[in-house]
């Protein structure tokens, strides 16, 4: 029960981004497994791809959205970078 708990704590302290990743691998490993062949995993490639690219639509608007500067502070004021 000890590993139980910790796997509950663990996934409790998971950001956003890292549980999304997580659905998507295992949406992608249950698809492939539901499906023989090289058909199954096309599909799943196809699927991929369209997320990456949705995702990367969003990030680009995000970062339009903050003045398209690379470095910002955290109050989200632009900054020198830091070398």
């Amino acid at each position: 029960m000890k590993i139980t708990a910790e796997v509950r704590d663990y996934a409790a302290k998971m950001t956003d981004n890292e549980k999304k990743a997580l659905n998507l691998q295992a949406g992608l490993a249950s698809s492939t497994s539901d499906r023989a062949g090289a058909d199954a995993s096309a599909d799943a490639d196809i699927s991929f791809e369209q997320i990456r690219e949705k995702g990367m639509q969003e990030m680009s608007r995000k970062y339009e959205e903050m003045g398209s500067e690379l470095y910002l502070s955290e109050s989200g004021e632009k900054r020198e970078p830091i070398d």
